[in-house]
């Protein structure tokens, strides 16, 4: 069995644990919640050694901050554990071992250093004139963290081109579909994201299709370079979902799957305006998304679409809502997106920078 370790941090204090070790070196435990970063290979449930971190991940995930550094993990709880992956080759083992001793200490620095730009934040936003975000939600965000730039924010959405999003009269819906493998009788998903699978979400719109009464559903993935997309294909097959959910890598157009499913779902833990939601609903698609920064200003739940917990259990209670709607009651809700979308045109988009540059130099004047 490979041997792992844990660091964990709290202040100034660092401690490394290893199984079997009598010794902790540099504890001093407080109130607080540990900091303890998780190394190991491959941290699933067919690994011994992973599924040991597995037991523990799930039972202390809520009393301790965690983040794992390994090639392959499972997690148990997205919302609450980072995972940061190890670039590494699965095959063959010796070679995995060597270049993963060798990444995973590279992976903890550059993690470290996002630690550092945090920290230049307290140093810049003060002696920033305005700040502009594109959410409310990222506003109370920096409103909470940084008090002082309260009469310096300023809102002002991304901007979607509504009329290149519209479902074109000439656009053959079930011709493209029928290039995926996907019927007219199937419900088909779509999840889109350039990368970072696990945060955006993706292992649990999978874990959710995997459950009784999903069988409708079929799923289309678009994003992601060839090693993700090949360790997922790979967990799609573990869980039996291979002829049911399709990857098709980056795409230079996206619209095409846009306007070829049945509705958009992306349970992702974190975003700032979440723009491909957005284009989602231009394109009218009803959406299936968890709240998150710019979309809790365009999701009405039950009207242009629904609001999902960041769980398996919770994409599947979405889907459920989807599949029991008629086909004409889903268009007509993916209208009522597309209609919220509209108030981030790019004329809006426009027409608000430029009042916000008529302000400023009203100010300056």
């Amino acid at each position: 069995m490979p041997s792992f370790s844990m660091l964990m941090e709290q202040t100034t204090c660092e401690t490394w644990a290893t199984p079997g070790a009598s010794q902790v070196q540099g504890l001093d435990r407080g109130s607080s919640p540990l900091h303890i970063a998780i190394y190991d290979y491959k941290i699933t449930r067919n690994n011994p050694a992973g599924s040991c971190h597995l037991a523990m991940l799930r039972a202390l995930a809520a009393e301790h901050d965690f983040t794992v550094f390994a090639v392959e993990f499972e997690n148990p709880c997205p919302e609450k554990i980072r995972f940061v992956r190890v670039p590494s080759p699965t095959r063959p083992l010796a070679l995995l071992f060597i270049v993963y001793q060798f990444m995973a200490p590279l992976c903890y620095l550059l993690y470290r250093l996002r630690e550092l730009h945090a920290w230049m934040e307290k140093f810049t936003y003060p002696r920033a004139g305005q700040v502009v975000v594109p959410s409310h939600g990222l506003a109370r965000e920096l409103r909470d963290e940084f008090p002082y730039i309260q009469d310096k924010l300023t809102v002002l959405p991304n901007p979607i081109n509504l009329a290149r999003l519209q479902k074109p009269a000439e656009f053959d819906r079930q011709a493209f579909r029928d290039t995926l493998g996907m019927d007219h009788q199937d419900l088909v998903g779509l999840f889109v994201a350039l990368g970072q699978f696990e945060r955006k979400g993706l292992p649990l719109v999978m874990q959710a299709l995997a459950t009784a009464g999903m069988e409708p559903v079929k799923l289309i993935v678009v994003g992601g370079e060839a090693d993700l997309i090949a360790r997922y294909r790979e967990q799609a097959q573990k869980l039996s979902l291979g002829d049911r959910v399709k990857f098709v890598g980056m795409q230079s157009d996206v619209r095409p799957y846009l306007w070829s499913s049945d509705v958009f779902v992306f349970p992702s833990l974190y975003e700032t305006f979440s723009l491909v939601t957005y284009e989602a609903a231009a394109a009218g698609l009803p959406i299936v998304v968890s709240h998150l920064y710019g979309v809790e200003d365009l999701l009405v739940d039950g009207d242009n679409g629904f609001l999902i917990e960041t769980t398996a259990a919770g994409v599947r209670d979405g889907l459920q809502r989807i599949i029991s709607q008629s086909p004409a009651d889903r268009y007509l809700m993916g209208q009522r997106a597309r209609q919220a979308a509209s108030a981030c045109s790019e004329e809006h988009f426009v027409d608000a920078w430029r009042a916000f540059y008529l302000r400023l130099t009203h100010q300056r004047n």
